[in-house]
């Protein structure tokens, strides 16, 4: 059974308006806690929106990163942790998505990012933005001290 959607979505601290494929846009997130320190469980809610119903059932990526794009920590599944696929959803719909991530304890003050999207499991493509951009979307963190 699927309930209906809420009418009007919740409201976003970060507003994006990123479209990927497949009718799927990501409208924004929040970062809980704000001020993120080694050792934190750092969780961002992202909020999609389905433009369309999306043909099949997508994985979140979610990789936190520093320099380089190899991920130091990551949080990777379905949304809502498998509770709501993407394939349930119906046009017009928002989901709230809370994804939690442990920052690892050795990790130096300093900017970081999270690296956000979707990708389809069977072929781990990732699902690419109609603006033409790189797969995904970058979101700023930085890590700081007691």
């Amino acid at each position: 059974a699927k309930l209906a959607p809420p009418r009007c979505g919740p409201d976003v601290g970060h507003v994006l308006d990123v479209q990927l494929a497949d009718g799927v846009t990501l409208r924004g997130y929040d970062l809980a806690p704000t001020h993120v320190q080694a050792g934190d469980v750092l969780t961002a809610t992202l909020y999609w929106r389905a433009r369309s119903a999306p043909s099949k059932d997508y994985q979140v990526f979610f990789h936190l990163t520093g320099e380089s794009s190899e991920p130091l920590a990551q949080g990777d599944g379905p949304p809502l942790m498998g509770d709501y696929p993407t394939s349930f959803w119906a046009e017009g719909e928002t989901i709230e998505d809370p994804h939690p991530v442990e920052v690892p304890l050795d990790l130096s003050t300093g900017q970081y990012r999270l690296s956000v999207g979707m990708y389809d499991l069977r072929t781990m493509e990732r699902l690419p933005r109609s603006d033409g951009g790189p797969a995904g979307v970058e979101i700023p963190v930085t890590l700081g001290k007691d």
